[in-house]
C-alpha cells in the first residue's frame, strides 16, 4: 500500500471521535516514522478531547496499543488546556495499579466462563462503561467494591467469582507489564 493510499485511509476514518482516531492509528503506524508526522499535520477530522470523559475512553485504548500505534495515536487528537496534564495523571494511575484500564478488564473478563450477559453486567455493576459507551478510568479498589457488592457478581457461582476476580486481577498484571517502558514515552505535545 502507497503512502497517499494509507494517509487516505487515515483521513476517511477520521471522524472527530476518539474511536476514529485510535482506528486511523493503525493506518497511520504503517508509515514510517519521518513522513508520519509530516502526513498527519494537515488531516481534519482530528478529535479535540475537552473533558475527561473523552480524555478516558481515549487512555484506556490507547494503553492497549502497540507502541507504533500508540504514538500514531497521540498524533491523531488535540488534547485541549487541562487534559495533557490529566492525561500524565490517568497513565501514572494505570501505571502504578490504582486505576483499572477498562477495556483490558473487558478483553480479560471475554475468556472466562462466564457468558456475554455476564460480562457485560459485571462490567456495568463496575461502572467501567459511561451511558454514552465510553470506557471510563476508575481507581480499582472502588472497581473491585462495586463489582462484590453487586447482585449480579453475588450470583455467579463460587467459580465464575473467581474467575471475575482473576480477570480484575490479570488486566492489572498486564498493564504492569505494558508500562515497564518509562511513562516519558507518553509526552504529549
Amino acid at each position: 500500500m502507497t503512502i497517499t493510499k494509507s494517509i487516505r485511509n487515515v483521513q476517511n476514518t477520521l471522524d472527530s471521535t476518539v474511536n476514529s482516531a485510535i482506528q486511523a492509528a493503525d493506518e497511520l503506524a504503517k508509515i514510517p516514522v519521518l513522513l508520519r508526522k509530516v502526513e498527519s499535520f494537515g488531516l481534519s477530522g482530528k478529535p479535540i478531547i475537552e473533558n475527561s470523559a473523552d480524555l478516558d475512553n481515549y487512555v484506556t485504548q490507547l494503553m492497549n496499543l502497540d507502541s507504533s500505534s500508540q504514538k500514531a495515536a497521540q498524533s491523531m487528537v488535540v488534547l485541549d488546556g487541562s487534559m495533557k496534564t490529566l492525561f500524565k495523571q490517568d497513565a501514572a494511575g494505570l501505571q502504578s495499579g490504582q486505576k483499572i484500564n477498562a477495556q483490558l478488564f473487558e478483553r480479560t473478563l471475554a475468556v472466562t466462563e462466564l457468558n456475554a450477559v455476564q460480562q457485560k453486567q459485571i462490567v456495568s455493576d463496575a461502572k467501567l462503561i459511561d451511558a454514552k459507551g465510553r470506557y471510563v478510568i476508575a481507581e480499582t479498589s472502588v472497581v473491585e467494591q462495586n463489582i462484590l457488592s453487586s447482585a449480579s457478581f453475588k450470583a455467579l457461582s463460587t467459580n465464575e467469582q473467581a474467575a471475575v476476580k482473576q480477570a480484575m486481577s490479570h488486566a492489572l498484571m498486564a498493564i504492569e507489564r505494558m508500562w515497564r517502558d518509562d511513562l516519558e514515552k507518553y509526552v504529549i505535545d
